[in-house]
């Protein structure tokens, strides 16, 4: 048993021990976030028309298209602001068990055609009566929104740095108590401290930061009259939008 626990060792620490830096180092972790009023929203749904026939599930899938098309005009949404994949078909088919020998085990019952839509709101002041008015059209499944910050690229890359910084008074402050002093920035990373050879590399931007959202009370919902009002009044967008950055650094040091 000590024979295998040592071969273990062994084989552990050539492994690493490359990956290890040459001289005495300091792990540090520093964190940066902000708070900020998202101004866009990104809202994706999906067009979906199943029919017994193929012919007239196309005619009803055309027809819901224009609707569309008439929804998003009615907002002026440019068309590079949105987004729709290439209409799929697909056949619904029954499943029997009592003829699974035979070749109509698997009959086609219906026809599917749909389309998935992305559409970026600029002006979220009429996010509310947008989102109302989307999901009263037919058809229209799988609606989400996400939001976000047109200055969203520069706010990262501050985060980013912000983050470094407290990360480097961190492991100064715990070189100050060893007795040492920092030498320099061995590697960074935005993801842990396993395996640090492959790890430890600059992360890409726009980096995927952590996002949080506080929301409107809803105080108004019980006041609305209409059922179309009580809707437009239950779609909120948030007040703030939290992006937080981490950064996980090694930095060598002198005695």
């Amino acid at each position: 048993m000590k024979q295998f626990l040592s071969l273990l060792f062994i084989t552990f620490f050539t492994t690493y021990a490359t990956d290890m830096p040459s001289e005495p180092f300091i792990v540090s972790t520093g964190n940066a976030e902000i708070n900020i009023k998202p101004d866009l929203a990104n809202i994706s749904f999906r067009l979906q028309i199943t029919e017994e026939e193929s012919e007239e599930a196309m005619e009803k899938f055309a027809l819901r298209s224009e609707d569309i098309k008439v929804f998003l005009a009615k907002y002026q949404i440019p068309g590079q602001d949105i987004t729709a994949s290439e209409l799929n078909k697909e056949a619904i088919r029954n499943y029997n068990k009592s003829k699974l020998s035979s070749s109509s085990a698997h009959q086609i019952a219906a026809y599917r055609f749909s389309r998935s839509y992305t559409v970026t709101l600029k002006k979220l002041e009429i996010y509310p009566e947008f989102m109302s008015d989307l999901l009263k059209l037919d058809n229209v499944y799988s609606s989400r929104s996400t939001f976000n910050s047109s200055k969203r690229e520069e706010l990262e890359k501050q985060l980013m740095k912000d983050a470094m910084s407290s990360a480097r008074n961190k492991a100064r402050t715990m070189a100050e108590i060893a007795g040492a002093s920092i030498k320099g920035v061995y590697a960074i990373s935005d993801t842990g401290l396993n395996d640090l050879g492959a790890r430890f590399i600059l992360s890409q931007y726009p980096h995927p930061l952590h996002e949080d959202f506080s929301f409107n009370d809803k105080a108004g919902f019980a006041r609305a009259s209409s059922a179309s009002a009580r809707l437009k009044n239950s779609i909120e967008i948030p007040k703030t939008l939290k992006i937080t950055a981490k950064i996980n650094a090694i930095f060598s040091l002198l005695n």
